[in-house]
Parts: C-alpha cells; sequence; structure tokens
C-alpha cells in the first residue's frame, strides 16, 4: 500500500517474521553508527510489550517532512503478543483500507456498525458515539477531527487566516515599493531629456525604467530569500513546523513569485515609465509636467497610499480583537 524505498534489506521479506524491524536512515545512523545494521538487535521498552527485542531486517530512505505517516521504527505486527484486549483496547494502531471506489467506502461504512457489535459489544451500549469512521488519506493534515494521529493536523480556517494575512502585508509591500518607483521616477524628467537630445527614443526609456524596476525586485527576491533561510530555525523553534529548501523550490510557489513579479513590474514599472517616456525635449528640461498625465499618476499614488492605510488600519483592528 505504501512504497518505502529500502536501503538495506529485502522488501518482500523484511517484515515477514515476527521480532522484524526495519529503520529509517536516521535512527540506523543514531544507533548503530555508520556500518549496515540488518541483523543486528535492538530492545524496544516500553508500551505495549514490556521489554521486546527486534532483529534489524532493514533500513528504508528517511521520509519526507510534509508527511502525517511519520515514524522511524515499524516493526512485524506479530511481534506483539499481550494484545489480550481486542479490538476495543485503544492500542495505538493505525489502521489503513484500500478501497476501489466511493461506493466500497460506503458499503465498508454500512458494515461498521454490525462488525463493533460482534466485536466489542461492550464498547457499543457503553458509548453511543463509538464508531468506526473512514477518512481519506487526503484530508488528514487539514481536514482531519480524528484525536491522537501520528502527528498534529492543521486547520483550514487558520491557515486561511494566514493566507489572508500573509496577502495584506505582501500588498502593502508592494504598494511602497509602487510609490517610491513613481516618486523616484518623476524627478528624472531631466534625465529623460537629455537621453532624448542624444537620440533615445521612447521604446529605449522604456526598457529602461521598466529593466531597473524589475532588477530592483529580483535583488530584494534574493534578500528575502536568504532571510527566509537565516531565519527558518528561530520559525520552527516557535511553531514546531519546518520552511525546507524543498518548499522554496516547488513549482507551484514559483508560479505565485513569477505572477507577483509581473504585477509590480508592470504597476511600479510600465506605468511611470510610459508616462515619463511621453515628455518632450523641452517640457522635460522645464520640469513642465503635462495636465492629463500628472492627474492620472498623482491620482493613481494617493489610491495606493489609501489602500495602504486602510490594510493597516484593518491588521492592526484585527491584532486588537485577538488581544
Amino acid at each position: 500500500m505504501f512504497n518505502f524505498e529500502l536501503v538495506h534489506g529485502q522488501r518482500a521479506s523484511v517484515l515477514s517474521s515476527p521480532n522484524a524491524i526495519v529503520l529509517s536512515e536516521k535512527a540506523a545512523k543514531k544507533y548503530f553508527g555508520a556500518k549496515d545494521p540488518v541483523g543486528e538487535t535492538i530492545t524496544y521498552n516500553g508500551y505495549p510489550g514490556n521489554n521486546l527485542s527486534f532483529v534489524v531486517t532493514g533500513v528504508f530512505k528517511n521520509l519526507p517532512s510534509n508527511t502525517h505517516f511519520s515514524f522511524d521504527f515499524l516493526a512485524s505486527l506479530q511481534s506483539i503478543t499481550d494484545l489480550t484486549d481486542g479490538w476495543g483496547s485503544f492500542k495505538p494502531i493505525w489502521t489503513y483500507v484500500e478501497l476501489p471506489n466511493t461506493k466500497a467506502a460506503a458499503s465498508f461504512a454500512e458494515k461498521s456498525p454490525a462488525f463493533l457489535g460482534r466485536h466489542v459489544p461492550d464498547r457499543v451500549q457503553q458509548n453511543k458515539e463509538f464508531a468506526l469512521v473512514l477518512e481519506p488519506v487526503s484530508s488528514i493534515h487539514l481536514g482531519s477531527n480524528a484525536a491522537g494521529g501520528m502527528k498534529p493536523g492543521g486547520s483550514m480556517a487558520l491557515l486561511r487566516i494566514v493566507i489572508l494575512t500573509g496577502l495584506l502585508i505582501l500588498a502593502m509591500s508592494c504598494v511602497n515599493f509602487i510609490n517610491i518607483s513613481l516618486a523616484k521616477m518623476m524627478g528624472r524628467l531631466k534625465e529623460v531629456g537629455m537621453r532624448k537630445v542624444l537620440g533615445a527614443v521612447r521604446r529605449q526609456l522604456l526598457f529602461q525604467f521598466i529593466a531597473e524596476v524589475a532588477l530592483a525586485f529580483l535583488l530584494s527576491l534574493v534578500v528575502a530569500g536568504l532571510l527566509v533561510t537565516a531565519l527558518s530555525p528561530l520559525f520552527s523553534e516557535i511553531t514546531g513546523l519546518s520552511i525546507t529548501l524543498q518548499n522554496l523550490l516547488d513549482w507551484r510557489f514559483g508560479v505565485v513569485l513569477f505572477g507577483i513579479f509581473l504585477f509590480v513590474v508592470a504597476v511600479a514599472g510600465y506605468i511611470p515609465a510610459r508616462t515619463l517616456s511621453a515628455y518632450g525635449i523641452l517640457d522635460a528640461f522645464r520640469n513642465k509636467r503635462v495636465h492629463v498625465s500628472q492627474r492620472t499618476v498623482f491620482n493613481f499614488r494617493n489610491a495606493l497610499i489609501f489602500v495602504q492605510l486602510a490594510i493597516s488600519g484593518m491588521l492592526i483592528f484585527s491584532t486588537l480583537i485577538i488581544t
């Protein structure tokens, strides 16, 4: 059912006998160093089973961080011989069932009450809500209502709040960047006039201003990536979560970054560049602004400042409510 890649051991027989155990690469290195641990013995002391001796039959590759099925040791179920309470013992055993389709899942769910009535009638009588509930693996991370999972699950509602907050902060950053770009470009009218005297055409000026904005954005992106990498240990310590290079290199994350890049470059680069490159030589040297362009640019800047203040106020108000 699960395709765990083995580094040492035979896949077909690795857990076919009692007292067999496979280890992750991390656990194998911790307990046996760099040598091949297959054939070595390791002792388990705990619940259930008191002291149990296992023979290492294999080593599997370390699991990715984004799996809910996370473990370093996997032993054969035949090793545990004291499950005297049967099905109702609530031992920490997670059960996965592979079904062909949703109809089979519905049929399985219909049969579970009769199954419980046969095997754990006392539990059913004591607790009317005692039931077996099927849960798709795809919903475990963010949609599970079950207690006692292998790893703590997440909350879709909380995730949406975090995403919205991040988008609002990102919008504020973009507004700041756009306003700075507009202000700096409006102060470069004489440069535009001089370049036109030297023979520059509008298309060249347009490309230069857009390229400057794109370069500034890319440099800030590199700095942001370095900061994320440097601060990820602190983030992990505070939240218990981790940001890995695998997350940052995910193609969906790249598509989002590229979309933000195109939007910011278009708004902060193309709009003011198009306005500046339209100035005549004499107007540029006189610092005379075209009336229509001035109204368009500065109304746009006022709208951006209004949006930024509104977002700031909303975030402050929300923080006060939460506090």
